[in-house]
Order: C-alpha cells, then structure tokens, then sequence
C-alpha cells in the first residue's frame, strides 16, 4: 500500500499544480512552474518520490493512489506513464 505521507510531495503537485480543473496539454507547463516556484528540495523529493513509486509498485496501483489521493482519473498505464515522464522530464 502506498502511505500518503511518505509521498506528500506528489500528492501536493497534484492537487496545487495539476488538479482536476488543468488539462492534460497543461501538464508541461505546470510542472515548469513547480519547477520555477518550489525550493530545489522539494523538486528533489518528488523527483525521488516518483522514481520510487515507479520502482516499487505497478501502474494500476499507482493510477488507484492518484485517484483515491488526489481525485484525478487516469485512464490507463500509458496516461500514467506519461503524466510521471512529463513531471520527470521538467525536474531534469
């Protein structure tokens, strides 16, 4: 199970900077801005918290967290993977 806590900082993305009222063809733009308004920490810890979360659990658990956590709806493992590459390929 995937404890909300040891992954707050990608909880707080999503529901500060990619809640459900941003479209998809928003996602680059609004992790640029994290990028440009968070402390490199925090762009560091979620960095570390979606390597993580790929690493040890699968994408439907993943797309389940992201809509019990914060009310998203992804709808397959490709929008999955595509949402975590994005928000990677803006931290890098």
């Amino acid at each position: 199970m995937i404890s909300e806590k040891k992954y707050k900082t990608f909880v707080y993305f999503m529901q500060c900077y990619f809640c459900q009222t941003f479209y998809w063809d928003e996602l680059k733009k609004q992790a640029d801005e994290f990028r440009s308004l968070e402390p490199e920490s925090v762009c560091k810890q979620l960095k570390d918290e979606l390597t993580t979360m790929v690493e040890t659990h699968s994408w439907e658990y993943i797309r389940y967290f992201i809509s019990r956590r914060t009310d998203r709806r992804i709808s397959g493992d490709k929008e999955a993977k595509h949402l975590f590459d994005t928000i990677l390929g803006s931290l890098s």
